[in-house]
């Protein structure tokens, strides 16, 4: 039996013990954000207490984000840290045959090769897949099994510039893209290589090049949160991991402020397949159908390297 979807969010307010903090922000937190409250002493336990939100990271995102926190992340100033954690493992509607995947070529440059391997479909289904083409750019978008969600591949010409196709990922274009996409009675050959990847990110310098700077500063307004003490942002962090192979596609995310289908293939078709080859930079997002929320979104350059 196959498995079925799997998801989860977790968001946490981590406090300082004996912190006085407003009872209309806590009942906001838990009421609206499903939010737990959790007291822990960044003073005189710092190690004890970045351990501690680590350890439930890490449970909420399936083991994958273990250390969400780095080891200078906390300082005897912290008064207060929240996480969010988003996990999701969700299997393809059509799965690939792992017989069938092959250790090709990704061009990572024009110089630069690094052999992975590929899931392959060498032709046909075109019924489960998606497809659309505004040249030089191509997108295929991939259902989960139940259909509520589905990965949208993006990819540029062997010979463009991946960075200049990511000025266009607005939601206007995305949600363009996701309406645009249709199925075909063309066959498809496809060609996308397994991949794994996690990332760090610190968002601090990006929201305040979005222009929230007095939140970072002393001059912060916070008091919603707290009466008795100034507060302002130390850190935004944010750490993320994707995974993608022959049965579906495994991806979780976390930030804190301070029975198998085969594929078989068919006869070859009158009308020439759709060519859909992932060999060289591209770009995913995983998309909630429901919502039209992109959950997660990044570009995939080298897929043999996992950092």
């Amino acid at each position: 039996m196959a498995k079925a979807n799997t998801n989860c969010e977790g968001n946490a307010l981590w406090l300082q013990k004996d912190f006085p903090i407003r009872d209309e922000f806590l009942q906001l937190a838990r009421g609206n954000y499903d939010a737990t409250v959790e007291q822990l002493d960044f003073v005189a336990a710092r190690d004890q207490a970045r351990n501690t939100i680590n350890k439930t990271v890490a449970e909420q995102t399936g083991g994958k984000i273990k250390e969400l926190l780095a080891s200078n992340s906390l300082s005897e100033d912290t008064r207060l840290v929240l996480t969010n954690a988003i996990y999701f493992k969700g299997d393809w509607d059509l799965q690939f045959a792992v017989k069938k995947t092959k250790l090709e070529a990704f061009h990572v440059s024009q110089l630069i090769d690094v052999h992975v391997p590929f899931v392959r479909l060498a032709s046909g289904f075109p019924d489960h897949f998606k497809y659309f083409e505004e040249p030089p750019l191509q997108g295929l978008e991939m259902p989960y099994r139940g259909g509520d969600l589905s990965m949208l591949v993006l990819l540029p010409g062997s010979n463009q510039n991946l960075a200049q196709f990511e000025d266009l990922l607005t939601p206007a274009n995305i949600n363009r893209w996701f309406s645009e996409s249709k199925t075909s009675n063309r066959p498809l050959d496809l060609k996308l290589p397994r991949f794994k990847t996690t990332l760090r990110f610190n968002l601090s310098d990006t929201l305040r090049a979005l222009g929230i700077n007095r939140a970072f500063s002393r001059q912060a307004d916070f008091s919603g949160i707290s009466s008795k003490e100034e507060l302002f942002i130390g850190e935004v962090s944010h750490k993320a991991f994707i995974a993608v192979d022959e049965k579906g596609s495994e991806a979780t995310a976390a930030t804190f402020l301070k029975d198998v289908i085969s594929v078989s293939e068919l006869s070859p078709p009158s009308p020439p397949p759709i060519k859909f080859h992932a060999d060289h930079p591209f770009i995913s997002l995983i998309r909630d159908n429901r919502t039209g929320s992109i959950l997660f979104l990044g570009r995939i350059c080298d897929p043999s390297k996992e950092e």
